[in-house]
């Protein structure tokens, strides 16, 4: 089953993906200011943290149903994929909403306007 993760890219774009996540909090939480130890949540983490273990287990646990029944497909966005292939697909579009909204902040953070710069 490793073999299936590596070889599908899942296990890639899984390892990709709490560190994008990981990054946007870290510029949200600059934006947020110094501020920030006043507003911290535990509970908030905590939960976030809970979630993340359970998208993950039922992530692998496709993964497992995909290995045991190699001929298991979905229909997604149109297209018949095997399951491994639908599951990377989700991801990677998480990875992408998450560096765009991460990149959005960076560049209000950075005050940069398009305007400002003509090439």
């Amino acid at each position: 089953m490793i073999e299936l993760l590596n070889e599908s890219g899942l296990a890639l774009v899984l390892t990709v993906l709490p560190i994008t996540i990981l990054a946007n909090i870290l510029i949200g939480a600059a934006m947020a200011g110094i501020e920030i130890r006043d507003h911290f949540d535990k509970k908030k983490l905590l939960k976030g943290l809970i979630k993340g273990l359970l998208v993950y287990s039922a992530i692998l646990i496709y993964a497992l149903a995909s290995f045991l029944m190699k001929d298991l497909s979905v229909d997604f966005m149109g297209q018949s994929y095997d399951l491994i292939d639908a599951i990377y697909i989700i991801v990677l579009a998480t990875i992408v909403k998450y560096t765009k909204d991460g990149l959005d902040k960076l560049i209000e953070i950075m005050k940069y306007k398009e305007d400002d710069y003509k090439w």
